[in-house]
């Protein structure tokens, strides 16, 4: 069975969605696809679209005048 996606992958990977950090925790785990020989985190592309999925449907409950989100970094 293929794979489904919120947005075709392709333009996930077009802007780097899959690149992650050198700073990891335990939390992040299950989103780590693997870590590259320079020590930078490469994300789980299908856990993260999930993920979006399962924020989109929470949203969609909810006014978009009534929605506000907060990211504490800059490229959040």
């Amino acid at each position: 069975m293929a794979e489904q996606f919120l947005i075709p992958v392709e333009q996930y990977l077009k802007v780097g969605l899959h690149i992650g950090t050198k700073f990891r925790t335990k939390y992040m785990e299950p989103f780590i696809y693997k870590i590259r020989p320079d020590g930078l985190a490469v994300l789980n592309v299908q856990k993260v679209d999930e993920r979006i999925g399962i924020a989109a449907k929470v949203m969609a409950q909810y006014a978009p005048e009534n929605i506000l989100i907060i990211c504490r970094r800059e490229n959040g």
